[in-house]
């Protein structure tokens, strides 16, 4: 830029646009301002998919081309934990979601008092505590769960 400021070559570049490009510009401006905060979320989606490296990846799969990077994955040892993978989707999405919530939300807690359980045993159970720990309601409910479910894999 020979001797002019940034702001006078933007302003000489503006007044060289014809009425049409002005008016896409007004447009494009005013589309910009409506969707703003789709804009900031995407801009920030971007940045943690730059941050975490994934952007890397895609972008890498796009320059090596889509036939060199299916070819890499097509090895069995790359197939058969993207078949678990797809097999476990299908089998959550099957699942009940209220199940599940409550499931998600108490797992946690019962997986700390049961490795406090593990924890605090040193030494096996006797009769008579294995006797009481049978006539349990909980064990009771562990006992027909399981029986329940080796009947439904069983095809009965």
């Amino acid at each position: 830029m020979s001797g002019k400021s940034g702001l006078d070559h933007l302003i000489e570049v503006l007044e060289s646009l014809s009425d049409e490009d002005v008016e896409k510009i007004a447009n494009l401006i005013k589309q910009l301002i409506e969707n703003l905060d789709i804009l900031i979320q995407a801009l920030n989606i971007l940045k943690q998919l730059k941050e975490s490296g994934i952007l890397d990846v895609a972008t890498k799969l796009i320059e090596e081309g889509v036939d060199k990077s299916f070819n890499a994955m097509a090895r069995p040892e790359a197939m058969r934990p993207m078949a678990n993978l797809m097999i476990l989707f299908y089998m959550f999405s099957n699942l009940n979601y209220e199940m599940l919530f409550q499931l998600a939300e108490t797992m946690p807690k019962c997986m700390d008092k049961a490795m406090d359980e593990i924890k605090k045993t040193e030494r096996g159970m006797g009769l008579i505590e294995l006797v009481r720990l049978m006539k349990s309601p909980e064990m009771a409910a562990l006992l027909k769960a399981l029986l329940a479910m080796s009947s439904c894999m069983r095809g009965r």
